[in-house]
């Protein structure tokens, strides 16, 4: 989603291509890392109801469905395109931890 800079409302963002590129999330090991990835595709999983999860459903649709004014089938649908994003283009899912991504700056501004 984004935030209308006109209204100050968050919308759905229908074509949510690459979003995932600009977030970023840290946290302290490296087992954290890979937890917080897990849930994050986990989670989009169960929004866009990919079948090999079964039925379960989001403690999240109503809330999302709220804050973005869509229905439960415009979240799908978002999320969706969301997943198949991230997972085709997952090099640029940043979730790190505090160290890797100090060494990640320090490394770019090295030059």
């Amino acid at each position: 989603g984004y935030k209308d800079s006109i209204t100050g409302k968050y919308k759905l963002n229908p074509n949510p291509q690459y979003s995932h590129r600009a977030i970023l999330a840290i946290t302290f090991t490296n087992k954290a890392t890979e937890e917080m990835k897990r849930r994050i595709i986990k989670e989009l999983a169960i929004l866009a109801k990919v079948p090999s999860i079964g039925n379960e459903e989001s403690p999240y649709t109503e809330s999302l469905t709220s804050l973005f004014e869509c229905t439960p089938q415009q979240l799908r649908n978002c999320a969706q395109k969301a997943l198949v994003q991230l997972l085709f283009d997952f090099n640029f899912f940043n979730i790190s931890t505090i160290d890797a991504f100090f060494q990640t700056i320090l490394r770019t501004f090295a030059f």
